[in-house]
């Protein structure tokens, strides 16, 4: 079965859930949405290290992912009819 990335960029970009359940975008790609997202979570953790944040600080910024990317996640679901769809990659992150 093959995916309508536009559809699914039309309806996911448009909404802040959205943004946060496909990466920022980076659940997209129509081959490999996974490992996009994963890429562009390595870059983020990357970055974070870069920055050497304290300890206290990167826990914070893993509990607002997970509080926030829960429930983007649901809606995206939702909105797309789906119980796995593939651009839903906040869990990548």
């Amino acid at each position: 079965m093959s995916r309508d990335v536009a559809r699914e960029a039309g309806i996911l970009l448009r909404h802040p859930l959205g943004l946060v359940a496909c990466g920022c975008g980076s659940g997209l790609s129509p081959w490999a949405s996974g490992t996009t997202g994963s890429a562009a979570a390595a870059v983020l953790f990357w970055a974070c290290g870069a920055l050497a944040w304290p300890l206290w600080a990167n826990l914070l910024l893993a509990a607002a992912m997970f509080a926030i990317g829960v429930p983007a996640a649901g809606w995206a679901c939702r909105t797309l009819a789906t119980d796995d769809a593939a651009p839903i990659v906040i869990d990548e992150w």
